[in-house]
């Protein structure tokens, strides 16, 4: 490889010269290339590679259509911050994995603050949601592989981005297309819904099929799972979709579950005991 400066010559070993194309090979296919082609171009070559490639897109749109499975949509959404929803789906994701088997997904839509990524791995996860949705014109199955963290066998995790900036980019509509795509792909979904009702937030319970309202038995956290009930019924949500789970249950607390049942106005379907050093452990 001859060298720009003074003339010299540098010669690069064979392995060396490997490394580089396989590095620059695997940032191109991350980038979406499928073809490569030579200068000069031939008559035909352009157009039987775009042909190839509409090719693949068609059946790539053919094999979503069909026999995809459709997988259960859990969300979990705190009702008053450090409820320990995060927690809660994180741990929920590798039970579905780990002791039942289903091939589960854990996306992380707390854009802003999401932990999911420090929960399951010490922040290891390269790749987020962000990823998939500046790209979200050529959102396949394959990009989304390469952007899903796998935490263990059966599980995988969609982390949030690290940075404001890109979390204020992502819309409702391209967390949408994310979350279909998801959901063929997977037996069950969970997602870690952030508090905030904005639309992103409701594009994702809209397409759950169970509402987990996580509270602990405090007046203020009752105060806004009844908020938050009320909410939900005016958005058009049937009561047997939202459930009422109570984390870090004190069966001395100020308030015993049928207070919680009376205030919300829905039955509580379970409760997490209070285990302050076994969780902090875990965390």
């Amino acid at each position: 490889v001859q060298g720009a400066r003074r003339g010299s010559i540098r010669l690069v070993a064979p392995d060396i010269l490997l490394s580089e194309f396989c590095h620059s090979l695997h940032k191109a296919m991350r980038a979406g290339v499928r073809e490569v082609l030579t200068l000069p171009l031939t008559d035909s070559a352009l157009g039987d590679a775009l042909q190839r490639c509409a090719l693949h897109q068609a059946k790539l749109q053919e094999q979503a259509s069909q026999g995809a499975t459709q997988a259960k949509v859990v969300a979990m959404l705190a009702c008053k911050g450090g409820s320990g929803a995060s927690f809660l789906a994180t741990n929920l994701s590798y039970l579905m994995a780990a002791e039942f088997s289903k091939s589960c997904a854990l996306v992380d839509l707390d854009l802003q603050y999401g932990d999911a990524t420090f929960y399951l791995g010490a922040d290891a996860a390269k790749n987020h949601i962000g990823d998939l949705t500046h790209q979200i014109e050529r959102l396949d199955a394959q990009l989304l592989l390469s952007c899903l963290h796998p935490v263990a066998p059966k599980l995988a995790l969609l982390a949030a981005p690290q940075d404001m900036e890109t979390a204020l980019s992502i819309t409702a509509s391209q967390v949408e297309k994310v979350l279909r795509l998801a959901r063929q792909k997977h037996e069950v979904l969970v997602l870690d819904v952030h508090r905030a009702m904005d639309a992103l937030a409701i594009q994702a319970l809209d397409m759950a099929d169970v509402v987990y309202l996580v509270l602990d038995n405090t007046m203020p956290s009752v105060r806004d799972a009844k908020r938050q009930v009320k909410l939900f019924r005016s958005l058009g949500y049937a009561d047997d979709k939202l459930r009422v789970l109570v984390n870090r249950y004190d069966s001395h607390g100020f308030v015993d579950l049928k207070s919680i049942e009376e205030a919300v106005g829905l039955p509580v379907v379970h409760t997490v005991p209070q285990q302050w050093t076994a969780a902090t452990e875990s965390i």
